[in-house]
């Protein structure tokens, strides 16, 4: 079995990670010379598309993949797994041309969001359904015209499943990915979403049946729901140990 990184080295929250406390979204620039401030207008740098990673920091991550192991194991698997779709991610961005916003708590070290040449945003809300439509949200208003939200434990992401994301995302149609237990491990959406009767931070993200309940709520609001091909995401143990031979923790620099 090939070696996990440590957790408590790869957050490094600590000691000397640099964590952004602020929103990326309330930047302002002082003029040399004068008490007047600006706020600098935020465009997005490819000015069309973004993948945002909606995760949570190894530290803070609430799924437990085995209730036999350790809070400490969890979290490890957790870092692994974050690394791999950073890693990932990165590399579709550049294939695929798309910006990489990663959304997560104070505890996730910035540092990564740089090495990966991604833009980290805070959470924002108390609830899961709040912060994952805020992340939407926050992404459009950077503006974006088309974004797609990935979590970090479907390791059978490809890009081309971002290739036809953002190919059959319009201003009409909607994207999902389905996982074969019933949730998503994509979803893509235009940005005149924000000017619909759909309200981002009341979907059902957590809902027993997501899959069927989003596209309801898409299709009754005169959107075409788009599927990519079913694929697993994992959820326990069982899950992991079908798809270590995935993962790849091989990168020292990483710890």
């Amino acid at each position: 079995m090939r070696k996990v990184p440590n957790n408590s080295d790869f957050i490094k929250i600590e000691n000397d990670a640099l964590i952004n406390q602020s929103s990326s979204l309330q930047e302002h620039e002082t003029l040399k010379g004068s008490k007047k401030q600006t706020r600098r207008k935020a465009m997005p740098p490819n000015g069309r598309n973004a993948a945002i990673l909606f995760t949570s920091s190894p530290s803070k991550e609430q799924k437990r993949f085995s209730p036999l192991l350790p809070k400490e194991a969890n979290q490890e698997i957790a870092a692994n797994l974050l690394f791999q779709a950073l890693k990932k991610l990165h590399e579709f961005s550049e294939s695929e041309d798309f910006d990489l916003l990663i959304v997560s708590d104070n505890g996730f070290n910035s540092n990564l969001a740089m090495r990966f040449n991604g833009r980290f945003m805070l959470h924002r809300g108390r609830t899961f359904i709040q912060r994952i439509g805020n992340a939407l949200k926050d992404g459009f208003f950077l503006g974006y015209e088309k974004i797609t939200l990935v979590g970090n434990d479907c390791p059978l992401l490809s890009n081309n499943d971002f290739n036809k994301s953002f190919k059959y995302i319009t201003d009409t149609s909607v994207v999902f990915g389905p996982a074969k237990d019933g949730g998503i491990y994509l979803v893509g959406l235009p940005r005149n979403i924000l000017e619909s009767k759909i309200a981002l931070d009341k979907l059902p993200w957590r809902s027993h049946d997501i899959m069927n309940d989003l596209i309801s709520c898409f299709t009754s609001n005169d959107y075409d729901a788009m599927l990519l091909r079913e694929k697993e995401d994992l959820d326990n143990i069982a899950d992991l140990a079908n798809f270590i031979h995935t993962f790849d923790s091989s990168d020292d620099s990483f710890l």
